[in-house]
């Protein structure tokens, strides 16, 4: 359900993963998802509307909404979750619980910048009403995740993040993950004829 990887980032290789997750600026996106409104996001590789039905839509460069992994990017996300499809860049205060669409596969991998603890819960009869009345908490479990810190979980059971007040302005994480088959068939064809200052997500 969730484990903590051998691998982390420290010292000038951390250094230079957060001045690159900078570089894209995810303040200059916001999201506009009913339940991540206003969340500073960039979506890489390729990234979704998390709508549900045939309202759901997946972009893809030229997407203005998604940009492309460099050589180095890339690699890093290969190592950690080989045949990775799109990853999410954010960085907010903390998220409330809920699950991963489920057009992504369960399992994902995050990148940790700054301080935040996660909550996992492996019950997965609770609906979304019953999260929102804090019926998650009980059961949860509770990890901190440091700077650098990088770890797997499955996202299709409930789980949120809250960062420390503290740490609101340092906080980032890069999420990777891999569709689930089929995925071709929700690419978005008229992204392309947006105007580039067009955020949708």
């Amino acid at each position: 359900m969730f484990r903590i990887l051998r691998q982390r980032l420290f010292g000038q290789a951390l250094a230079d993963f957060r001045n690159y997750c900078e570089s894209l600026n995810p303040t200059s996106k916001q999201s506009r998802s009913s339940f991540t409104p206003g969340r500073p996001q960039q979506w890489i590789k390729s990234g979704c509307n998390f709508q549900s039905g045939q309202r759901f839509k997946i972009f893809i460069p030229p997407s203005p909404m998604v940009v492309k992994p460099g050589d180095r990017l890339n690699n890093f996300c290969q190592r950690l979750a080989p045949e990775w499809d799109s990853a999410i860049l954010t960085a907010y205060k903390g998220i409330d619980w809920h699950k991963d669409h489920p057009m992504f596969q369960e399992w994902c991998v995050m990148v940790n910048l700054g301080e935040a603890n996660f909550y996992i819960n492996s019950n997965r009869s609770f609906n979304l009403k019953q999260a929102k009345a804090g019926y998650l908490w009980k059961e949860a479990e509770c990890y901190r995740l440091t700077d650098g810190m990088i770890v797997a979980y499955n996202a299709r059971h409930w789980h949120c993040t809250q960062v420390p007040p503290m740490q609101e302005k340092r906080r980032m994480s890069l999420i990777i993950r891999r569709w689930q088959p089929g995925w071709e068939e929700y690419i978005c064809d008229y992204i392309q004829r947006l105007p580039e200052n067009w955020n949708y997500i």
